[in-house]
């Protein structure tokens, strides 16, 4: 006579942890059995889902989500736990603005890490400028800072910046200077400010031409003499050769 043997399975609990998430990173959901006999292993399944809708993979989007840990073992049996969670992610700015009301904007089309700030400080008279007959007006030093370190924009950004009260309705030049390095930028006057665009930080100055002719280079003195020293030779030739001639003539 056939039967059927039935296993009772024995009652355990699920404990699970809070789920955190930082940016779309989501970590491991995690729980613990309890009552379990010493030696036994109890597989925990855990299943991510947004609303009723159980999920194929750990989300990583932007939304409210539920965790559940459940077990299917021959012996054991435990009531399925969740914790919800939500994941929350900080858009990347466009734009970033420096907060002392410089009114000096940096604009990138592909944002910048959300952590990313702009540090501007006034640099006229800390910068050195070469150029004769011109002066620095105004100076200002641009930083991006991430974690407390200078970085340079990934790609080209926009920067705009007013332009001093000194040189409104007057022409001006606009440079980069690094060290003894100096680069003119290509700017737009739009309305009291400048608009330009670079892939470096630095030092960026408004340079007015103070009307002054630059000093002329002096001229090799030596290479001058040489030249008219032949000059004079070849000329004191032909008066030989002209003087030579009249005389064979007569």
């Amino acid at each position: 006579k056939s039967g059927v043997l039935t296993v009772e399975k024995k009652d355990v609990t699920l404990n699970m942890e809070e789920v955190t998430s930082i940016e779309g990173n989501v970590a491991d959901a995690t729980a613990t059995v309890n009552g379990v006999a010493e030696g036994d292993e109890v597989n925990v399944i855990i299943t991510y889902c947004k609303g009723a809708v159980a999920l194929a993979n750990k989300p990583t989007q932007e939304g409210a989500y539920t965790a559940i840990a459940s077990i299917d073992e021959r012996n054991y049996i435990a009531d399925p736990v969740e914790a919800a969670f939500v994941i929350t992610i900080i858009p990347s700015p466009a734009i970033v603005t420096n907060p002392d009301d410089l009114q000096i904007t940096v604009v990138s089309e592909k944002g910048f890490d959300p952590y990313t700030e702009l540090v501007i400080t006034r640099s006229a008279n800390n910068i050195k400028y070469v150029d004769d007959g011109k002066k620095i007006v105004d100076a200002y030093r641009l930083q991006l800072r991430e974690d407390g370190k200078d970085v340079d924009p990934e790609d080209h950004v926009k920067v705009i910046m007013p332009i001093p009260d000194k040189l409104k309705d007057k022409d001006f030049e606009l440079v980069n200077i690094d060290g003894d390095k100096e680069k003119y930028v290509d700017y737009k006057n739009d309305d009291g400010y400048v608009v330009f665009y670079t892939t470096t930080m630095g030092d960026f100055a408004f340079v007015q031409d103070m009307g002054i002719t630059p000093a002329q280079p002096q001229k090799d003195t030596r290479r001058t003499m040489i030249y008219v020293a032949i000059i004079a030779g070849v000329v004191l030739f032909f008066i030989l050769v002209i003087a030579l001639v009249k005389r064979s003539r007569s």
